[in-house]
């Protein structure tokens, strides 16, 4: 599992030595695994008979591992975990919020449910982290840790899978009086019935099928684009992702990456050549319009096989019908 500055690898039994160094740690012990001591014995054998997901922080430029990060499953169906974490350098770099952004998204991905933390009180970095994570406080156990002859309070953070909605309508109800031609979006909406979309995300489909047509309004439009976001949390979308959809949204029009995208883009670029674009273009401009031109030089990428097929063969027939004019 990779970032953008790290690679997230399974601990090895090597790594046992290390890893007792920075458990010994005092400001590691006082923040996260208490007054105890840690040996490289004890940490073999934590490893090998840990099933549960452990990963050892490195840096993609130097090879150096700094931390680690650990999941504890508290259920048999591997649905609800309990994360702990801790880093032996390089503390304040923002390295475990990355870590943790990446780890966090393959977890819901894979079908986790839910993900819980314990922080002790005064533990005031890791509980802005998790926060920043969007991680909520769900409540305290008072005065549950003793350390240095003081009791302090628990702090359980969680975060919980959020399922935006794949109702199509609730998507179409709010854009629809944004788009000057509603018909063409309808028609879009219409023909994604071309595609299987029983394994694809439907929200993040939907949301771009509906959206693509606005993306310059919400680029342009602070207050549209604050409405929107409001809206999406309201269709139960979590801020991660919000983000990817917008990122989504405008990669889909030139690159592509996922098969939503894939698709969404197939089927503008198909409306585009449509009959309604053709027929508009040819009474504004003639066979002089720029659409013209694009489709003599074969200007127009698909990313679908359905795409590309459709997309040949309307482009065929209009080059056709002008040699014909």
């Amino acid at each position: 599992m990779k970032t953008k500055r790290l690679t997230l690898r399974n601990v090895e039994i090597t790594d046992a030595k290390l890893l007792a160094q920075w458990k010994n740690d005092p400001d590691l012990q006082e923040m996260s695994t208490g007054q105890k001591e840690f040996t490289t014995e004890t940490e073999q054998t934590d490893i090998t008979n840990n099933h549960d997901p452990y990963y050892i922080l490195v840096i993609n430029e130097t090879n150096e591992p700094i931390g680690y990060i650990r999941i504890n499953w508290l259920d048999e169906h591997a649905t609800c975990a309990w994360l702990r974490f801790g880093l032996g350098s390089h503390r304040g770099q923002g390295y475990m919020k990355e870590a943790l952004e990446t780890l966090i998204t393959t977890l819901f991905n894979q079908g986790v449910h839910r993900i819980e933390s314990e922080i002790y009180d005064y533990n005031t970095p890791s509980q802005k982290l998790l926060q920043s994570l969007n991680f909520e406080h769900e409540g305290t156990r008072r005065q549950a840790y003793y350390q240095n002859g003081t009791y302090h309070d628990v702090h359980l953070f969680g975060r919980i899978k959020r399922i935006p909605s794949t109702n199509l309508q609730d998507y179409l109800t709010y854009v629809i009086p944004y788009y000057p031609q509603p018909e063409s979006l309808n028609c879009i909406v219409k023909n994604l019935n071309f595609f299987d979309t029983k394994t694809l995300n439907l929200s993040k489909l939907y949301f771009l099928a509906t959206f693509s047509g606005l993306l310059t309004k919400l680029q342009t439009d602070s207050k549209f684009m604050a409405q929107t976001l409001s809206q999406l949390v309201s269709l139960n979308w979590d801020p991660d992702q919000i983000k990817d959809g917008l990122y989504s949204l405008e990669r889909q029009l030139h690159s592509p990456l996922t098969e939503e995208e894939k698709i969404v883009h197939d089927l503008y670029t198909l409306e585009q050549i449509g009959a309604p674009e053709i027929a508009r273009a040819l009474s504004l401009e003639g066979t002089q319009h720029q659409l013209f031109d694009n489709i003599r030089q074969n200007k127009f990428e698909f990313f679908t096989t359905i795409g590309k097929e459709i997309g040949e063969e309307r482009l065929a027939y209009t080059k056709k019908f002008l040699q014909q004019l």
